[in-house]
């Protein structure tokens, strides 16, 4: 069962890269379905949140993430994915590197933020070859 995640504040392009994460990046994060899988569940929800420096780097990861993904499954016909993947990227990384020199408290909204930069480094570098079971 996917999370019940609704946003009223996000442009409609973050909405659809969050949708476009929730439904499919989140599924294939994980080699089996299971319904504590933390990329469909928690991570959104933290995200979605943007509360703190550390949730909003997790939300701007996730569109990251999403935005790759595109890339990777249409190519050039979604250009505009590669800048969106850059901006989200690049506004996560910024967050993370304030929050550690900040010494924040929420250090499991920063480390989800940094896994999910990390997944998407790890796609980026091998070509987006993790994506394959959903093409």
């Amino acid at each position: 069962m996917r999370p019940l995640l609704v946003d009223t504040t996000s442009s409609s392009e973050e909405r659809f890269l969050f949708h476009h994460y929730v439904t499919h990046v989140a599924q294939i994060m994980m080699p089996f379905e299971d319904t504590r899988n933390p990329w469909l569940v928690e991570y959104p929800a933290v995200a979605i949140a943007r509360g703190s420096n550390e949730q909003k780097a997790l939300y701007s990861g996730v569109l990251a993430h999403a935005a790759f993904n595109l890339v990777h499954l249409y190519g050039d016909r979604y250009e505009w994915a590669s800048y969106l993947a850059a901006k989200h990227y690049d506004n996560a990384i910024s967050l993370v590197t304030t929050s550690i020199k900040g010494a924040s408290r929420d250090n499991g909204g920063l480390q989800a933020a940094i896994m999910t930069l990390m997944m998407a480094e790890v796609c980026i570098d091998i070509g987006f070859n993790c994506f394959n079971e959903i093409d």
